[in-house]
């Protein structure tokens, strides 16, 4: 014999709560109650086909429906008023009442298919278990290698990058800027063949406190890099030619060693350090000065 069985529930719309008139419903005294109230008569009415039956038992059907959701008397003829104001529940005879509400919200299936359902559950389950080590595994894995993953520096994703480039990120993600010595900046002036005098470059930054404005230094090496690109540009307004590195420095300008690409080099540097203030001119500044002497 075919089994006809079927099972119901109450799908509840994620605005249920904030429906303007339950939230009025819970505003009263003893609201909360009333609210569970409204879901025991939803839940009852997905019963015989909607419906719910007044059978006679106590001498009001408020009564008897409170005797059936196991509620006080008081607070169910309360909100069965509620519901039949709102139309959720309609009274079709003496002895009958329409859950509308609850065919409204209500969703069901078939025993066979509650069967299928559970049956497929149980398969996805038990493949999960079969293979739960690998899964755990796998997902462990992943984990590590997440947490092992160490962010590439910016001159590994490009080596094409120059190294005083590298340097300078290194240098400027520390907290605290410790000024340079003079042999540091000639070290830097002639390991990168940039032009200028250091101890000018040196001498001018220490003049001004180690400030950009009012802004403090935090990197000195992107500073040396404009110093020469500054230097580059007056050396060629004046010789109407290359530039050379005529300070006493004790090392050959871009050009000599490496037949221009320093010259490329330095340009390049200069593009990547456009946030500099254009408005200094530290080199200009100390030529001014040389000149005023």
């Amino acid at each position: 014999m075919a089994e006809n069985k079927r099972y119901y529930w109450l799908k509840l719309p994620q605005d249920f709560f904030t429906n303007k008139y339950v939230k009025k419903l819970r505003s009263l005294p003893g609201g909360d109650a009333y609210t569970i109230i409204v879901l025991k008569i939803l839940l009852l009415g997905l019963n015989d086909e909607y419906h719910i039956y007044y059978d006679g038992l106590e001498d009001t059907f408020s009564k008897e429906l409170a005797l059936t959701i196991d509620e006080k008397p008081e607070a169910v003829e309360l909100v069965l008023r509620f519901l039949l104001d709102l139309g959720w529940l309609v009274k079709t005879d003496d002895e009958t009442y329409l859950a509308e509400k609850s065919k409204e919200l209500s969703g069901s299936e078939s025993a066979s298919a509650a069967r299928v359902r559970k049956h497929r559950e149980n398969a996805k389950a038990l493949q999960c278990n079969t293979a739960v080590t690998n899964c755990n595994t796998e997902i462990e894995i992943e984990k590590e290698k997440e947490n092992n993953t160490t962010p590439l520096t910016a001159r590994e994703e490009n080596p094409e990058i120059p190294v005083f480039a590298q340097e300078e990120s290194t240098a400027g993600s520390s907290a605290t800027f410790t000024p340079p010595t003079l042999s540091e900046v000639v070290a830097y002036f002639k390991g990168n063949r940039l032009l200028g005098n250091p101890r000018e470059f040196l001498d001018y930054y220490e003049a001004v406190g180690w400030m950009r404005g009012n802004t403090p230094i935090r990197d000195w090496k992107p500073l040396a890099r404009k110093w020469s690109s500054k230097e580059r540009t007056i050396q060629e307004e004046r010789g109407g030619g290359k530039a050379r590195n005529t300070q006493n420095t004790g090392f050959r300008t871009g050009d000599e060693a490496t037949g221009g690409s320093s010259a490329r080099g330095a340009h390049r540097g200069a593009a990547e350090d456009s946030w500099l203030d254009e408005a200094e001119d530290p080199v200009e500044v100390m030529r001014r000065l040389k000149e005023e002497k």
